[in-house]
C-alpha cells in the first residue's frame, strides 16, 4: 500500500532522486536506507507505478515485471535468489523495465547477500534494483557498494504534527505522539487519544508494580491480545516507547513539558529494574521476528518477574 501522504512529501524532499529515476532510460541498482516508517517503500512502490505498464496489478500483486521480496513475512532464501536471476534476464513482459524491490534486506544471510551481488553490479539495462533497509550497517560491504545510496532522514516535527492534529488535541498527548513515533509514520491511525490513554494506563499499571492490580493488569492485557487488529510487534515497540518516556519524565523535568506519567505512581520502581524490563521486552520483539511461540504466555512471565523483584530504592534520611 503508498502511503499519498508521504509520497507527496518526498517528491519535494527527494526531488533531484524522484525526477532522475522517472526519466524514460534510468537503471541501475539503489539502496534506500533509513529509519523505519520514513516512506522508503511507499517510494519504491510509487516510481514502480509511474514506471510500469498496467499499474493497477500491483496493488494486486501480480505484475510481471514487479518482483518483491521477502514473500509474506517469511526469510529470503537462496532459492529466491535463484528465481531473482532467472526472471531478470528475460525481457519485461509488459512495460519497458523490470523492478526488483527487496524489503528490510538487512535481514538477508551472506550467503544470500553473496549470491546477489552480480546482479546488483551489472543489472540489465532495463532493471532497477530496490534494496530497502533500516539498518544498512548490517549489509555487507560489498553489497552496499555496489548501489547508489539515497538516505531517507527521520520526517520532520512539523510534518507528523499536521498529520496527528485531527487525531488528538491534546498538546501532552502529541508530544507523547511525537516521542513514540520518533520521525516516522507508522501505524501513525493507531494515535488516536482513547488509544494513547489506554498505553499509558497500562504502561503505569505495569510500572507501579503494585501487586493489587496486577489480576486488572492481565485482564487488560487479555483483552489486547484477543482484539482482531491486534499486531504483537507494534504493541511491544509502543510499550517499550511509552517506558522510556515514563523514564525519561522522571528523571528529567523538561521545561513546559506536561507530565503525563505521574511520578508517584513510579516513584518507588528503580530505574535499573525499568531498563531491565526494556531490555527483556526488546529481546522478546526480536524473537518475535523469527520464532514461533506462545506470545502471551512470554509476556506475562516477563511482567511477573518484572513483579517479583524487590526493588524499593533506598531513601536517604
Amino acid at each position: 500500500m503508498i502511503n499519498e501522504t508521504i509520497i507527496n512529501y518526498h517528491l519535494e524532499s527527494k526531488k533531484t532522486f524522484m525526477d532522475f529515476l522517472l526519466k524514460e532510460d534510468s537503471s541501475g541498482s539503489y539502496l534506500l536506507s533509513g529509519p523505519q516508517g520514513v516512506g522508503k517503500r511507499s517510494v519504491a512502490l510509487f516510481l514502480a507505478k509511474k514506471l510500469l505498464s498496467n499499474p493497477h496489478k500491483i496493488d494486486k500483486e501480480i505484475h510481471p515485471d514487479l518482483f518483491c521480496l521477502p514473500k509474506k513475512n517469511s526469510k529470503i532464501l537462496v532459492e529466491d535468489i535463484e528465481e531473482i536471476d532467472q526472471w531478470a534476464f528475460n525481457r519485461p513482459f509488459e512495460s519497458e523495465r523490470k523492478i526488483i524491490i527487496i524489503h528490510e534486506a538487512h535481514n538477508m544471510s551472506t550467503i544470500v547477500q553473496n549470491k546477489i551481488l552480480k546482479l546488483l553490479e551489472e543489472p540489465p539495462n532495463y532493471l532497477l534494483f530496490f534494496l530497502i533497509s533500516s539498518s544498512p550497517s548490517q549489509l555487507l560491504t560489498t553489497t552496499r557498494s555496489r548501489c547508489i545510496n539515497v538516505n531517507f532522514d527521520p520526517l520532520p516535527k512539523e510534518f507528523l504534527m499536521e498529520l496527528l492534529k485531527d487525531k488528538t488535541t491534546s498538546p501532552e498527548l502529541i508530544n507523547f505522539s511525537l516521542y513514540l513515533l520518533n520521525g516516522s509514520i507508522n501505524n501513525i491511525e493507531y494515535y488516536t487519544d482513547k488509544n494513547l490513554n489506554d498505553i499509558i494506563n497500562l504502561t503505569s499499571l505495569i510500572l507501579n508494580k503494585n501487586k493489587s492490580n496486577l489480576e486488572t493488569l492481565l485482564n487488560k492485557v487479555d483483552k489486547i491480545t484477543k482484539e482482531k487488529t491486534f499486531n504483537q510487534s507494534f504493541f511491544i515497540t509502543i510499550l517499550i516507547g511509552a517506558m522510556n518516556y515514563a523514564l525519561k519524565q522522571k528523571n528529567v523535568r523538561l521545561k513546559n513539558e506536561r507530565i503525563i506519567f505521574d511520578k508517584e505512581t513510579i516513584r518507588d520502581t528503580s530505574n535499573l529494574s525499568i531498563v531491565d524490563l526494556i531490555k527483556k521486552l526488546t529481546y522478546l520483539n526480536h524473537d518475535l521476528k523469527w520464532s514461533n511461540f506462545n506470545f502471551k504466555m512470554n509476556f506475562e512471565d516477563i511482567v511477573l518477574d518484572f513483579f517479583t523483584q524487590g526493588d524499593k530504592p533506598l531513601r536517604m534520611a
